[in-house]
């Protein structure tokens, strides 16, 4: 007679149900196993499948987004170019019968003030050279005018009464064709506010090259003037600024306007810093730690940076 245990032996040590037999606890563990595996299995291919989604988004957006910047930049420039031309546009009008109206300086304005011969006569150059210029400019001789330098001998301090002569030239330059390039230095002359937004507006989109220096800014005037001539040029190749900063928050203001210009390829900070200001460093880590943007030229002399080999020209 077989008992209970023995029919449990044979239940136990039986056949499996994988070839017909008895069901047992490893078919059903087996079966278990198997079905997580498919789950997790189809959960891996569904995830892998999500994930591929996701990056394909991912990438449609950078891509999106970049198209976005273009089309921004290309709107900035089309606004820019269409009040440059309203600008143009409006010395038109005013001038149809042109002639260079801003009155001559007597040697006794600057006699009064105390002003020296060299002075006087370096004043006298740089106001007959503003006219010289304009006179080209307008009456269409472009073509033999590719620099505006203005450089006297010995540093000219801002006056009023030049504010005529700064306007006409200021009306001839607008009148520039985009087409046309020109390069223009301003040097040891002083510029203040109203020189300043004159310039602003006569420099967009005309001047590949633009070098300013030691033209004794008002206060963030210097740095204001630099970076609207920055965004408004996306021509522009040369830029040059030697003029004292205010602040390392001024300087890498001035420093992030120019990573975000596609075309600088040579750039000049020279004597920069204030009197013991130490954020020449922080200028020349800005300016070459960006992945992106390289320069052919890059000069940051006289801006307290010790390291000798950058003590002047750094090629990048």
């Amino acid at each position: 007679m077989e008992t209970k245990s023995s029919k449990k032996r044979r239940f136990d040590e039986g056949p499996s149900a994988a070839n017909g037999g008895p069901v047992t606890m490893e078919d059903v563990q087996r079966l278990i196993d198997q079905r997580v595996l498919q789950v997790e299995q189809a959960t891996q291919l569904e995830q892998a499948s999500m994930r591929r989604q996701v990056d394909a988004l991912e990438e449609a957006n950078a891509a999106l987004k970049i198209e976005v910047v273009d089309l921004k930049l290309e709107t900035e420039d089309l606004r820019r170019r269409c009040a440059v031309n309203a600008r143009s546009i409006q010395v038109l009008k005013k001038d149809v019968k042109w002639t260079y109206s801003a009155p001559a300086i007597p040697r006794s304005h600057w006699l009064n003030q105390g002003h020296g011969d060299q002075y006087i006569a370096e004043m006298t150059k740089l106001v007959k050279q503003i006219k010289k210029i304009t006179e080209k400019l307008r009456d269409g001789t472009v073509n033999d005018l590719k620099r505006i330098d203005l450089q006297p001998e010995v540093p000219l301090a801002h006056d009023d009464i030049l504010l005529p002569h700064w306007s006409e030239l200021s009306d001839a330059i607008q009148l520039r064709d985009e087409g046309d390039p020109l390069s223009f230095g301003l040097f040891d002359v002083q510029v203040n506010g109203s020189v300043k937004d004159m310039l602003s507006q006569s420099l967009l989109l005309k001047c590949d090259k633009v070098g300013l220096s030691d033209n004794r800014f008002n206060p963030q005037d210097g740095i204001d003037f630099a970076v609207e001539i920055i965004q408004n040029n996306p021509q522009m190749k040369k830029f040059g600024f030697c003029n004292a900063i205010e602040s390392e928050e001024s300087a890498d203001r001035l420093c992030r306007s120019i990573l975000e210009h596609r075309n600088m390829q040579q750039l000049g900070l020279s004597c920069c810093r204030n009197e013991g200001a130490s954020f020449g460093y922080s200028m020349l880590k800005t300016l070459v730690s960006h992945p992106a943007r390289k320069f052919v030229q890059l000069f940051l002399g006289g801006n307290h940076i010790r390291t000798n080999p950058l003590r002047s020209l750094v090629i990048i």
